[in-house]
């Protein structure tokens, strides 16, 4: 059987178990209310220290970055170099707002929990998660992608993380770009976006508008136009998980589910990488 055969197979059967998933978790959604999360009623004030100290960190990252490699970031044909530049302001941000919640909670979204998981039920509920959503993403990628199309008659590039796990040959390489797909970008954006940025806009703005206007900016921060509303998408999904369990932990197990199983794909069919497929 060929790639192309086998990945096919493969994609029909998650579908099928993605939809009877989906089917479940909203009936089961119906029965249960949500755990909820509260919102983060900062002030202004509290909100823009928070904010500015992320934001330093990044600055920070990106020099520690330029001290030992130079430009080599700034070079577009440069793929992995381009991954290490993202992975410097992304681990230096999550060190920050590791410190903000461990040290100064009062100018961070403390406390980001409202209900207890154990290990066993976070990697049940993100398995279960990404099940649900595997159908939702792929329709809205299918579909973005047709309007793009038709808007451009032109076929999109794959973001860079994609091409050059297509043809990574350096072990050492794939690891790099692994633990940064699978561990650090789901604990810090989720710490963002989810903890953060979405609690503080809901004691604004009432929580539909708060999810709508935050996972824009989830998707938009991405700077990926293929992938702008199959990540909002995901992002909908990641906040509504969020507010069900109460628990900073599901999202982030299933944003970090989300991006392996799009790096397996990559690494197993690189002839067919797609761009459902984005870390």
């Amino acid at each position: 059987m060929s790639a192309a055969a086998i990945e096919t197979t493969c994609t029909i059967v998650l579908l099928a178990a993605g939809v009877g998933t989906l089917f479940r978790q909203i009936i089961q959604a119906r029965r249960e209310p949500p755990k909820g999360v509260t919102a983060w009623k900062a002030d202004w004030l509290d909100f823009g220290i928070w904010f500015s100290a992320i934001y330093c960190a990044i600055y920070v990252g990106v020099s520690v970055f330029k001290l030992f490699f130079g430009n080599r970031g700034q070079n577009p044909a440069d793929e992995f170099g381009l991954i290490l530049y993202t992975a410097s302001w992304q681990i230096a941000t999550l060190a920050t707002q590791l410190a903000l919640l461990s040290k100064w909670r009062s100018w961070s979204p403390w406390p980001v929990n409202q209900a207890p998981l154990t290990a066993r039920q976070v990697l049940k509920t993100a398995v279960l998660a990404w099940l649900a959503a595997y159908p939702l993403v792929m329709i809205a990628s299918l579909v973005w992608q047709g309007v793009l199309y038709l808007l451009s008659h032109e076929a999109a590039p794959l973001q860079k993380a994609v091409q050059f796990l297509g043809h990574a040959s350096s072990p050492t390489q794939v690891a790099v770009l692994l633990f940064f797909a699978v561990v650090v970008a789901p604990i810090n954006e989720e710490l963002f976006f989810r903890a953060g940025l979405y609690r503080f806009v809901k004691s604004r703005l009432p929580s539909r508008y708060a999810l709508i206007a935050v996972n824009l900016l989830f998707a938009a921060a991405h700077a990926n136009l293929l992938m702008f509303l199959p990540l909002f998408v995901l992002g909908v999904l990641l906040t509504r998980l969020y507010e069900r369990c109460g628990n900073i932990a599901a999202p982030m197990a299933f944003h970090a589910l989300f991006n392996l199983m799009n790096v397996a794909a990559i690494l197993l069919f690189p002839d067919n990488a797609s761009p459902l497929h984005s870390p």
